[in-house]
Parts: C-alpha cells; sequence; structure tokens
C-alpha cells in the first residue's frame, strides 16, 4: 500500500494504511462453546487497536475509513451493519449478499466433515493438532466451500442497515463473474439449465432473460456467468446505494472497466482493481493503466479526506476504463456498461428461489485458474 501513501503526501492529504491480518476458513468461524464468528473478532481487534493508538502515528481516530475488496467487503460490510465505529467504509466487489451469514447448524456441519476427514488421514488428529497441510486436505476432501459468517444478533435486517458510518463508497468491474469462469465452462449446458429451473416459477423467465439454451454451449455458459455477476455483485451495489440513499447518506458509485493490462481480451475481471490501485506492479508497459491506477488511487485519497472523489460525485457514477478514459457517467453509458435492467427484474424476484439457482451455478466453482 505504499504507493497510495506516497500519493497521498505528494496531494497534500496524507493518510495512515493499515493492513489486518485475520483467521481464515474452517478457522474463522466459532466451534459453539464460545464466540462466534473468530475472523470478525480478529478484524475488531485490530479495529480497536487502531482507535486507541493511531493518534500516536498522527492519525484521526475519528476519521477511519474501512475498506475492502471481494471477502474483504464481506466482512467490511459486517462491520458497517454491526455499528462499527468508523466514518465511512469502502466496499469494493463484495457485500453480505455475496455470502451471507449462516445458521450454526451449516457451520457446525462444515466442521464436522472437516474434523471427520482429518479422522481418516490420522485417528489422533484434530482440529487443534493438525498441521496447516492436513487441514487444507481435510477441507478439500470435504467438498463443501468454507462460509465467511455465521449468524448472531447484530446481523438482523443486515440487508437495509447502513450502520454508523457517515459516507460509502462503491465500486465494481466489469466481469465479478470471471472467477467462477473456469468451474462454470466445465459443466454441461443441461445442468446449467437445470440450476436455472430450481428457480420454479422464474426458471423460464430467467433463462429467456440470460439465454440459456442447453442446446447453445456457449450461450449457455455465458448467461449462467452473466446472472452470477448480476445477482451476487451488480444487483447488492443497486441495494447498498438505494440504502444509503433512503438514510440521506451521501454515496459514491464507480465503475471499474479497465481491462487487465497483461491480457485485455479477459477485460476488467474480478480483483484486477487492486492491481490498478496499488500500483504493485509496474505498469510503466501499459500507459492507460498507469493513469487509471493513478486517478484511482486519487479519487480514494479524497473519499478518505472526507471530500467527493470525483466532479458532481453524489449525482453521478464515475467510470475508470476502458482504454484509460476517466468521466463522469451519463445514464445511458451506465446502461452499456452494466446490465441494469436486468439487475432491476432480478430484484423483483424472490430471492430464496434465485439463491437455489445461485447455489447450483455458483457452489464450489471459484477458483483463481481462470
Amino acid at each position: 500500500m505504499s504507493k497510495i501513501v506516497a500519493d497521498s503526501i505528494r496531494l497534500g492529504k496524507p493518510i495512515i494504511a493499515v493492513s489486518v491480518q485475520y483467521r481464515l476458513n474452517v478457522f474463522a468461524l466459532g466451534n459453539g462453546g464460545g464466540p462466534p464468528n473468530l475472523a470478525l473478532r480478529d478484524q475488531e481487534l485490530a479495529l480497536q487497536w487502531v482507535q486507541d493508538h493511531i493518534s500516536g502515528f498522527g492519525g484521526d481516530p475519528d476519521m477511519i475509513t474501512l475498506a475492502g475488496e471481494s471477502a474483504g467487503a464481506i466482512y467490511c460490510h459486517a462491520h458497517l451493519v454491526a455499528n462499527a465505529r468508523v466514518r465511512q467504509v469502502i466496499l469494493s466487489s463484495g457485500s453480505l449478499f455475496l455470502s451471507s451469514p449462516q445458521p450454526w447448524h451449516l457451520v457446525a456441519s462444515f466442521r464436522d466433515k472437516v474434523t471427520a476427514n482429518l479422522k481418516d488421514l490420522d485417528q489422533t488428529l484434530d482440529l487443534e493438532t493438525a498441521s496447516a497441510s492436513q487441514v487444507v486436505e481435510a477441507v478439500r476432501r470435504s467438498g463443501v466451500q468454507s462460509f465467511f459468517l455465521e449468524w448472531e444478533e447484530p446481523f438482523n435486517a443486515w440487508h437495509t442497515k447502513t450502520g454508523s458510518a457517515e459516507r460509502l463508497l462503491l465500486s465494481d468491474v466489469t466481469k465479478e463473474g470471471a472467477i467462477y469462469q473456469a468451474g462454470v465452462w466445465a459443466t454441461d449446458p443441461s445442468d446449467i439449465a437445470t440450476a436455472f429451473d430450481a428457480s420454479e416459477q422464474y426458471g423460464d423467465e430467467l433463462k429467456k432473460l440470460y439465454h440459456v439454451y442447453p442446446d447453445r454451449p456457449s450461450s449457455c455458459k455465458n448467461g449462467a456467468l452473466d446472472f452470477i455477476n448480476d445477482y451476487k455483485y451488480l444487483l447488492p451495489i443497486q441495494c447498498l446505494e438505494k440504502s444509503f440513499k433512503d438514510a440521506r447518506k451521501p454515496v459514491f458509485r464507480c465503475l471499474i472497466d479497465e481491462a487487465n493490462p497483461w491480457q485485455p481480451s479477459s477485460g476488467a475481471h474480478h480483483a484486477i482493481d487492486l492491481v490498478l490501485l496499488f500500483g504493485g506492479f509496474d505498469l510503466s508497459f501499459s500507459p492507460s493503466a498507469e493513469r487509471v491506477g493513478q486517478a484511482m488511487r486519487e479519487a480514494w485519497i479524497k473519499f478518505i479526506s472526507g471530500e467527493e472523489p470525483w466532479p458532481e460525485a453524489t449525482e453521478k457514477y464515475y467510470g475508470f476504463g476502458p482504454h484509460g478514459s476517466l468521466k463522469t457517467l451519463e445514464d445511458w453509458e451506465i446502461q452499456s456498461r452494466r446490465r441494469i435492467g436486468l439487475a432491476e427484474k432480478l430484484s423483483e424476484m424472490e430471492s430464496s428461489f434465485l439463491d437455489k439457482t445461485s447455489r447450483g451455478l455458483a457452489a464450489g466453482k471459484v477458483s483463481l485458474l481462470n
């Protein structure tokens, strides 16, 4: 994060960046005999430390911004609805809508499967005595993806809570569904159609909206990825934006559409925003990517400093890319970059049915090998 800190000093708006380590996967959850959500509590402890001590580093405990991308955004949204003592929040490519809090019985089932698999490896093993490699193997054998959060009281009505934060910055990329691409493309088209049918009364309409036809494999698989993108990323952002506007709190929305500079044909995929924002790689070979990354850092710094991140920020979305373009967006431009109309149609359907399709398409298919 040194580049964004250096840029903040150059702009005369110095910030202090703090990154946090926390427990992951099965260790991120409770065991039923103690507090739940241990990863969340690790983060709460770190946040409390920052509030208690950041003034000693020249920081302001009343000006804390909490920011996260993907899984980090899920946790940041959780802190938001739990009234974390932060002034503002940045959610990039994720929210609780992506992985909502789960009931204890599902968490317990996951722990039990992992523990049973450890016993298969060695009867003397449990989660406290197994090595890291043994736990990884036990999790792999379970065939179950980990949960990020288990349900507890602060998550009541989380869908519409805006917490105590005063401002919110939301960002997404063009192809959020890219992390599911390898898994979806390995799925038989008939199984994709079956997953859409799981939405029961909405199945036929969804298949028509997303061009899911088993005899057209490419269209079918692209439609599945588009549905995941719209239901798990785009629609949640629309909901969060509305909740903050209804609460009369400033909310800023931007679209990150600058393609991967090493392989532009892959587009602006999930996590490319981190490459651009933090500048951890030498992007001098791609002037457009460098230009977008610089502009993103300046916008983030302005937001963190309590300013509006771009012109007409509360009225207009902002586009970072493609091809190095930087501009406020008119409604027709937003419609051409995101499937806003389809997201609105999804918002009119019962989420409990859409969740069935989402699970059928996405469960177990996340991969960074895309």
